[in-house]
């Protein structure tokens, strides 16, 4: 039977990840779904909306039979970093295909720009346009190269979110597990930063808008979702924000140069830190062309959790950890046991017993962060003490 891996945040699980899903099983007559999820934050640098046992137990009654989360460190890579760490879990785990979302369902380009990405030729080339435009971004360099080398529509195909997540799984696969195959499915419904509330599929961008504004987000969601969701405990940003802010204001500029590696951008929080009298204008504050909004977050939060995620680039995942699972994931579940490719967290006696596997002691550290801001106050062991979600039903 055919194993696919999907990398995911589901934050929060919607129904065109549930379309998705249900894709998959029709191309492939029912494989085994893994979902390989961001825990409780997200790759763009910032706090999921709901935990990930919640997200993970919303994914199972989605379609997916097997849960599972990225270690936290990995997680908070950039695009590139995310995807290798999600791409080699994959293989430790047997998938054979890989399935992923696009704006264009054009696979041809799509494996075009990853193999010119890999090249030597064009490595060199990236090298010297971030010398002679330090003023620019790293995408907007990178996707102006791209538009040299292969034209104007794979400079369209790279600057859409989708696509680009697309790309470095391609690119990923290629370097570490060349025989897995791909299932790009084409999104559908509104686009990935559509804000507005029309139509069937809305974006998670959209859902979280509604959630943050207090409005009625269940008719948008999947069935699966509205019993788990309606009275769930939703996490409290302006609680976080505060104590980033405090915890960013309090540190010297050596701490923050050590987590941010680069001195330009520590002397620019450091000195807002000190100037704004909330997060909300200290934040606005530190936009820059030369960085992109998702990195300074991913930067501000390295600095909450004292480390550099540079230090995770290019290292190869350690453990998941089991958020839920039905009888198919747990036959799957058995068979990964039994091999050493990759630990398990199932239970809180395994923080303790793989404390020291790398990037453990700061998922702890975050796991407890997230316990306090979460709408309803947790205690700093909420974490440890949450059992993964079993269902009996398949789908």
């Amino acid at each position: 039977m055919d194993t696919v891996a999907i990398i995911s945040e589901y934050n929060p699980f919607h129904k065109g990840h549930m379309y998705q899903i249900s894709q998959v099983k029709k191309v492939l007559n029912h494989p085994t779904v893994v979902s390989l999820m961001s825990p409780n934050f997200v790759q763009r640098g910032y706090p999921a909306l709901l935990d990930k046992f919640t997200r993970g137990e919303c994914a199972i009654r989605g379609g997916v039979d097997l849960s599972l989360s990225i270690p936290l460190v990995f997680a908070l890579l950039s695009a590139e970093g995310f995807a290798e760490s999600g791409v080699r879990i994959a293989h430790k785990l047997g998938a054979n295909y890989l399935s992923f979302g696009v704006e264009d369902d054009n696979e041809e380009l799509l494996n075009l720009i990853a193999e010119l990405l890999l090249s030597t030729r064009f490595e060199d080339r990236m090298k010297e346009e971030v010398k002679l435009h330090p003023e620019n971004s790293y995408p907007v360099i990178r996707a102006n190269l791209v538009k040299e080398f292969l034209g104007a529509n794979a400079y369209k195909f790279i600057n859409k979110p989708n696509n680009i997540l697309a790309i470095e799984y391609l690119k990923a696969i290629k370097k570490y597990a060349p025989e897995m195959k791909i299932l790009p499915i084409k999104r559908i419904g509104n686009d990935y930063h559509d804000i507005s509330s029309d139509g069937e599929y809305l974006s998670a961008t959209a859902l979280r808008t509604l959630i943050n504004d207090g409005k009625d987000f269940l008719p948008f969601l999947p069935d699966s979702s509205v019993a788990t969701l309606k009275d769930a405990d939703f996490f409290d940003f302006e609680e976080y924000k505060n104590f980033l802010y405090a915890v960013i204001y309090s540190k010297s500029e050596q701490a923050i140069l050590r987590c941010t590696n680069n001195k330009e951008l520590t002397n620019i929080i450091k000195s807002a830190s000190e100037f704004y009298p909330t997060y909300d204008l200290f934040r606005s504050s530190l936009s820059r062309k030369k960085y992109t909004e998702t990195k300074i977050d991913r930067v501000l939060l390295s600095i909450l959790l004292n480390i550099s995620f540079e230090e995770y680039y290019h290292k190869e995942p350690e453990y998941v950890t089991l958020l839920a699972l039905n009888d198919r994931g747990k036959k799957l579940l058995s068979t990964l046991r039994k091999s050493d490719k990759i630990f398990v967290i199932s239970k809180g006696a395994d923080l303790k017993k793989y404390y020291n596997l790398s990037g453990m002691k700061t998922e702890i550290f975050a796991d407890r962060i997230y316990a306090r801001c979460m709408a309803t106050k947790k205690e700093g062991s909420y974490f440890f003490k949450k059992r993964p979600y079993k269902s009996e039903v398949q789908k």
